[in-house]
Parts: C-alpha cells; structure tokens; sequence
C-alpha cells in the first residue's frame, strides 16, 4: 500500500549589503530529507511497478554575490555571480520482510544501464555492463627536457614502465582507457567481463551536483543591454543516438573505420572490413564491433555533462513617460539558448527523454536544441 510522500527540511542563510548597497552577497544552506518518496522499478514479472524508496536527502549550499556599478548618470553595470552545490544522498531505501535496506534498480536504454538505488549511493548513480579489457604495461617516451611525446606499451627501449599492472592504459591520442583494450574470444566476438554481468561497473551519475551562472545589465541612458551565461559542472548524459547509429553502421566512427581498413588492408577471411584491437594483436570485423558495442555496450555512449553556454542575451530601450509621467513602454529583442561556449557531449546535456524517473540526461534520436528569438513589449501604467 503506497505511503503518502514526506518532506522535511531545514533552511538558513545570510544575506548583506555594502559599500551603500552596491555590493550585496546571498549564502543559504539548506537540508532536505523526502520520505517515502515515489518511484517505480521493474518488478520480478518485468513490468514497471511503485515503491516508496525509503529516505532521499538533499544538502548544499547557494551563493550570490552582486554588484550595482553606478558609473555615471549615463552609464550603469550591474553583474551577479550565482553558485550552487548539491550533494545528494540515499538514506534509506525500501525494506524486505526482514526490515534490512534493500538495493532497488530500474533498467534504461533498452537495458544497457542500470539506474542503481543503494543506501549510501545517490539518486542517479548510472550503472553498466562491461566488456573485458586487455591489461597492458605501460611506457611513455620522453624527449631531452624531459616532456612525454609518445605513451604506448611497445617502445624502442627508451621507454619508461608507468604501470606493470596495465590498470591504465595511455592511448596514442593522449586519452587514458581504463584498463587497456577490448578483447576477442577464439571466434571473433568481444568477451563480456564474466564477474560483471550484472551491471557492476559504475559509470557515474547522471546529476551534476555544481551549477554557475554569470548575468551583466549594462544601461545607457535608455537603451538595455542584458546576458546571461550559465552551466553544469558534472554528471553524465547518454546519447542512444549514437548507440543505434553505430548499431546500424550509419554513424560517421563506422565510415571512417571501413575506410582505414581500405586504407590499411584490413580484411578478414569472409572480405569484411576489419580493425584492430588490443594494439594490433587481434584483429575484429568492424560490423561485429560496432554491432556489439551499440547494441550491449553502453560506455561508449556516456558522456561528460559538464557544459557552459549563453543562454540569453537581451537589447531594449524604453521610453520614458509615453503616456504620461511614470507611464512607460519598454521594448526588447531577446534570444534565449545561443550557444555552447564549452561542451563535451555530442547532446545538449539538459535533454531528457521523457519527464519519469530517471529519463533526464537521455538523448534517443529526440529534437535538436532549439535557438529561440522574440520580441517582448513591455507596458507600464
């Protein structure tokens, strides 16, 4: 029988103002506990059911820091800075006969991750199933003042072992792989991790627990001019887009592939095009590979959230006593989502495939960001 959903909270915060209310600075701190909260996971027959997961706790910080610049009768600048944290904690979650805390998940991405609910995880922890990887010894090149110029397992002698144990391997693009490669079986086919079949590798979590943001006014006289930039700092998104276009061979890594192997040679013994794994030890069909990853591997597909963007800008001027004293009309351009100043995700992070639990952050062919240009008209009277 479902448990009317609790909240309890506790909230405090400083606010002050100096130099003659030119400088003004905001800080809060609040601490936030929902019980029994609503979620739904996939029961034992598969089909999506409702629980009342137990404890979910909310605590951060917020701080606002503005300053009014009054730099003449003609000119003004005001700018604020907004900062927040978020840390996010599961408490407690639905209890089995016995009274103890029990792990709860639902499955996304057509069962590629798992969204993970664990007493003393957090809401949006981001599990996967992992392929096996090739541990390799690592060995970097340097040159006479000593900067690497070259990381990869084989080297000509002058190379300096990094890591015996091959937990990291620095790829010839200078991007760490966690723990080398994927590797073949006899038959041609990635190995799965036997021990993590059952999604036990952490891939993250899909909230971004810092957010920024920056907001200017400059006035002259009459006339406007606003922006605001924002961002996240943080948190995963998945791009199914990407998944199913490699699945299906349409995406542009598996056109370049199929053109190295042209390239190269790379052939195997039915004609198809191949490329090579584990530094060349084992050579893979480029369908398979990219078959395989899009359809049961979803590590490829999770990215870093972390992005800044303009997300307004704004010019408007006003005029002053149209319609008689204190009787203005203000007029404004405003564009709001201009671009990205800094992003990593081939998505827009912000975008969600659905408003249910656990959808935010999950890109599956959905509608390009959008741009959007307006004009406000704006009447005092």
């Amino acid at each position: 029988q479902p448990i009317p959903e609790k909240t309890k909270s506790f909230e405090t915060g400083l606010e002050m103002q100096f130099l003659r209310d030119c400088l003004t600075a905001d800080i809060t701190y609040y601490n936030s506990a929902m019980h029994n909260s609503y979620l739904e996971i996939a029961g034992t027959n598969g089909k999506m059911q409702p629980v009342n997961s137990g404890i979910i706790r909310n605590q951060g910080v917020e701080l606002t820091l503005g300053y009014d610049w009054k730099i003449n009768k003609d000119w003004r600048w005001q700018t604020n800075v907004n900062f927040s944290y978020n840390h996010n904690k599961i408490v407690e979650t639905s209890k089995d006969r016995m009274g103890n805390s029990k792990d709860m998940s639902t499955s996304l991405a057509n069962g590629k991750i798992q969204l993970l609910y664990r007493k003393g995880g957090a809401y949006g922890d981001l599990y996967i199933t992992d392929f096996t990887r090739y541990n390799c010894d690592v060995y970097e090149i340097t040159d006479a003042n000593g900067k690497v110029t070259y990381s990869s397992e084989n080297t000509d002698g002058s190379g300096k072992l990094l890591n015996k144990k091959g937990d990291l391997y620095i790829a010839k693009n200078g991007k760490p792989s966690l723990g080398g490669y994927a590797t073949v079986t006899d038959e041609g086919n990635i190995r799965v991790r036997e021990s993590n079949k059952k999604f036990q590798t952490y891939a993250g979590n899909a909230n971004s627990p810092y957010q920024l943001s920056w907001s200017n006014t400059f006035t002259y006289k009459d006339f406007s001019l606003y922006f605001l930039i924002n961002g996240r700092i943080g948190g995963k998104v998945v791009s199914l887009t990407e998944s199913y276009l490699d699945r299906w061979g349409a995406s542009e890594r598996t056109g370049e592939a199929r053109l190295e192997a042209e390239k190269n040679g790379w052939y195997m013994e039915d004609g198809r095009h191949a490329m090579p794994l584990n530094d060349g030890r084992d050579m893979i069909a480029v369908e398979d590979y990219y078959t395989y990853i899009g359809t049961s591997d979803a590590s490829n597909y999770i990215y870093d959230a972390t992005n800044f963007r303009l997300r307004e800008l704004s010019l408007g001027y006003t005029f002053r006593n149209l319609f008689g004293d204190y009787k203005n009309l203000s007029i404004s351009f405003v564009c709001r989502n201009l671009f990205f100043i800094y992003i990593d995700a081939p998505v827009d992070p912000d975008i969600s495939l659905s408003t249910a639990n656990g959808l935010g952050g999950i890109d599956m062919f959905n509608y390009p960001s959008a741009r959007s240009f307006g004009l406000n008209i704006k009447l005092n009277i």
